[in-house]
């Protein structure tokens, strides 16, 4: 006859070496991946942050454009497209023309179509090896910074960067 309980045990699978193998595998491979993400982000969320304000100059622009750049304006830096501020103050003055005379004695005088515009940036900065940085871009006096805010798109340089008060 067939003993039918026999056959159950029989075939009941039994806890190998090669399935140890497999779920430290699994288990590696899902610590790789959590180690590669926390990794990545582990600066930002370990690293001092500092409130900044830096001013932009931006020469030369149409006094079309005088009124569109705001306060309050998200500024994006137009490679990278990261975030790397909020407009907290715009100043404008005429552009300045400097050139020569007959004679190539410099002169200057005001050039009535266009204007610089002075735009002061408050951002939520890190310092990992000295120099400011806002979302992964590095910000210096004296760099030039390719941004955008909702109304308007140009190209400036930075000519100050402090700890805001």
């Amino acid at each position: 006859m067939y003993d039918n309980d026999n056959e159950k045990t029989k075939k009941k699978k039994s806890f190998n070496i090669a399935d140890v193998v497999i779920i430290l595998l699994i288990v590696s491979i899902i610590g790789y991946i959590a180690y590669t993400v926390v990794s990545s982000y582990a600066n930002d969320f370990f690293e001092d942050k500092y409130n900044v304000e830096y001013t932009v100059k931006l020469s030369g622009v149409m006094k079309d454009f005088e009124n569109n750049i705001k306060i309050g304006d998200t500024v994006t830096e137009t490679e990278s497209l990261s975030e790397i501020g909020k407009v907290v103050d715009v100043k404008t003055s005429p552009s300045i023309y400097i050139g020569s005379d007959q004679n190539g004695k410099t002169v200057t005088s005001d050039n009535p179509l266009f204007i610089d515009i002075v735009i002061t940036v408050e951002a939520e900065a890190t310092l990992p090896d000295g120099i400011f940085t806002v979302n992964g871009y590095r910000i210096t006096a004296g760099k030039d910074i390719s941004l955008r805010v909702p109304d308007f798109i140009g190209k400036g340089t930075c000519t100050g960067i402090a700890e805001a008060k």
